[in-house]
């Protein structure tokens, strides 16, 4: 153990002690964003094993499974431990301040980092039944989002219905995503018109769904892919942009291009993808990106210029943009 830094992930794997533990805490936050960035996602975790309750940060997968009370493995070397479940490997992993007890997300969306805190604080509680999954077409109909349509029942007011569009749940409530489930909510005043946030943490805690598979269907789909896709989740061919959607992009004068990655560029299309995945998916902060990059062979110094390079490309190429969505969207 290193008197600086403390234990590795790896290291408390190979020697830890496997421990039961129980879930305890959920913390979710978002950090980093900003011009030349998007915010990272960071989810901490409290477990409690034999009487000691760990901080433990680390992406856990298949995400979707996580609950609140769920029971883990873990590899406990003094103070730190590593969770050991599903494929969860020690991506992302850090020792931390254990969270608090209970879901801890401020956020209504990754957009909104703190548009749930802020309902809590000027809105007024209503209770939100859902009655209706729709899925709609986006981009040019390439993709798919869901809307739900539900009934919003103040606590001192008149029932009413409102749609909640790209409704995607946090992945500890993905287990409440049902025709007739009712969860809590906040109706406040926007800008323009009346807004609804759904209070997922409230509703996981009160049915944390321990051992309930997630639904699949509210997360984005993309049509023109789910016939090439097989059990694994990888592309087994190349995907095709549909024809109308071709000709509507031809008219608006949105460039369609052949979807080539065949660059001239010292950061290959599949290494920005490898990169691309691993900050999705392991959880890298900005301090990491340098250091990973290298890892992977870009060199020290490139990847910024080489991330909008690409990004230039696949906004010039419908293509070559559609062929990134299914590269990254699994670990």
């Amino acid at each position: 153990m290193s008197p600086l830094f403390g234990p590795s992930a790896e290291s408390i794997l190979e020697r830890g002690t496997p421990a039961p533990g129980t879930i305890v805490g959920i913390e979710v936050t978002m950090v980093g964003g900003g011009e030349d960035s998007s915010a990272t996602r960071i989810d901490e975790y409290a477990v409690e094993s034999n009487g000691t309750v760990y901080g433990v940060r680390q992406w856990l997968e298949p995400l979707r499974e996580v609950r609140l009370g769920m029971p883990v493995t873990l590899r406990v070397d003094g103070k730190a431990a590593v969770i050991e479940w599903g494929t969860a490997g020690p991506s992302g992993w850090k020792s931390v301040k254990a969270p608090a007890p209970g879901i801890t997300d401020n956020r209504a969306g990754d957009d909104r980092p703190n548009g749930l805190k802020n309902a809590r604080k000027q809105g007024r509680a209503v209770s939100v039944e859902i009655l209706e999954l729709v899925k709609r077409s986006v981009m040019f109909g390439i993709a798919e989002v869901t809307d739900a349509r539900c009934r919003v029942t103040p606590a001192d007011g008149e029932p009413y219905e409102a749609t909640v569009p790209k409704f995607d749940p946090p992945f500890y409530a993905s287990h409440l995503v049902n025709v007739g489930e009712v969860v809590p909510g906040w109706q406040f005043k926007g800008l323009l018109n009346e807004s609804l946030v759904l209070d997922w943490p409230a509703a996981a805690v009160a049915n944390p769904g321990v051992g309930v598979a997630g639904n699949q269907s509210t997360a984005g789909t993309i049509p023109a892919l789910q016939s090439a896709m097989s059990s694994d989740d990888s592309p087994s061919s190349e995907a095709e942009i549909p024809a109308f959607a071709s000709g509507l992009m031809a008219k608006l004068g949105v460039p369609v291009g052949d979807g080539g990655t065949d660059y001239d560029d010292v950061v290959s299309w599949d290494t920005f993808v490898q990169m691309e995945r691993d900050i999705a998916w392991k959880g890298i902060g900005r301090k990491q990106l340098e250091e990973h990059a290298v890892s992977l062979g870009i060199p020290a110094g490139e990847w910024k210029a080489a991330e909008k390079r690409w990004q230039l490309r696949m906004g010039q190429d419908m293509g070559l943009a559609m062929k990134y969505g299914p590269a990254v969207s699994h670990p």
